[in-house]
């Protein structure tokens, strides 16, 4: 299985603006045969990043976004 970088993060912010209510992943592809893709290339990836060890990836992108929305919106 290929592991291959993340298209796109995105943090979904409590309402408190301080807790993360989730992690989303993105993945674009483009393809004439979209379900074949998604199951054979995009969930194996997705799965992936936690099966090897890809968590702290994760959390070091995840901070990144974190200080860019605390400069930005916190006094």
């Amino acid at each position: 299985m290929l592991i291959r970088g993340f298209d796109g993060m995105q943090l979904e912010i409590g309402n408190d603006g301080t807790t993360i209510e989730a992690v989303v992943i993105f993945e674009d592809k483009a393809t004439t045969d979209p379900r074949k893709m998604i199951g054979e290339d995009v969930w194996p990836s997705i799965e992936g990043v936690e099966a090897v060890g890809r968590v702290t990836e994760v959390a070091h992108e995840a901070t990144g976004l974190l200080e860019a929305h605390q400069r930005t919106f916190l006094p």
